[in-house]
């Protein structure tokens, strides 16, 4: 199964891809996946790419949208609530989206307790 996890916020975006303690069945991709070290200017440039690559990198089993909630409305938390709703219309309907609560927060508990749930909803969706 593949996973998408979206992390708007700067702690989540400097999390490696690869996590060693997970079902070797599972691959989680962080996005963006930028390796050149240059952010996208603005909030805008930085959903737009993500999203981007979204739909570049599927198909996607389920998607995790990293939510900080010590960001003003009108910082990351905004931005993720809109690129979590975009998620879901690049994704289609039939495709989990969920979220991770707190990027400075446990998050290696968040995120196994987040991919568990999006991989049941998926088997039960569709029967495999």
């Amino acid at each position: 199964m593949r996973f998408a996890m979206l992390a708007p916020c700067h702690e989540a975006r400097s999390l490696t891809p690869a996590l060693a303690d997970f079902d070797p069945g599972i691959e989680l991709m962080v996005l963006p996946t930028r390796h050149d070290h240059r952010v996208p200017r603005g909030a805008t440039g930085l959903l737009d790419h993500m999203l981007d690559e979204l739909a570049w990198y599927g198909p996607w089993d389920g998607a995790l949208v990293v939510l900080d909630h010590t960001a003003p409305d009108t910082g990351c938390l905004s931005d993720a609530r809109q690129l979590a709703d975009r998620a879901r219309r690049i994704l289609g309907p039939g495709i989990p989206v969920g979220t991770l609560d707190d990027a400075r927060d446990d998050i290696a508990a968040q995120l196994s307790d987040g991919l568990t749930v999006l991989q049941r909803l998926r088997t039960m969706a569709t029967g495999t």
